[in-house]
């Protein structure tokens, strides 16, 4: 659930960008299905309203969402 992902991540601060780019191959990588677009919306969603709590006042959120929806097209490309 959404507390203890937040728990986890302030605690282990993990690199962002590593972290986004992991969810996005998550995302590639699954086999398609009407869960995907669910997957996609709430990490979309988790970047948005949580990102900044954890990694702090400078995380860019728009950068964020690109990275995260430019990562999985590149993903589905190699799958």
């Amino acid at each position: 659930d959404v507390s203890d992902l937040l728990f986890i991540l302030k605690r282990e601060k993990p690199e962002p960008s590593g972290t986004i780019r992991l969810w996005a191959k998550v995302l590639a990588m699954s086999p398609p299905s009407s869960s995907q677009e669910l997957f996609k919306n709430k990490v979309l969603h988790f970047i948005r309203e949580y990102g900044s709590q954890i990694w702090g006042k400078s995380f860019d959120i728009m950068k964020s969402q690109k990275l995260f929806l430019d990562s999985a097209r590149r993903y589905q490309k190699y799958s």
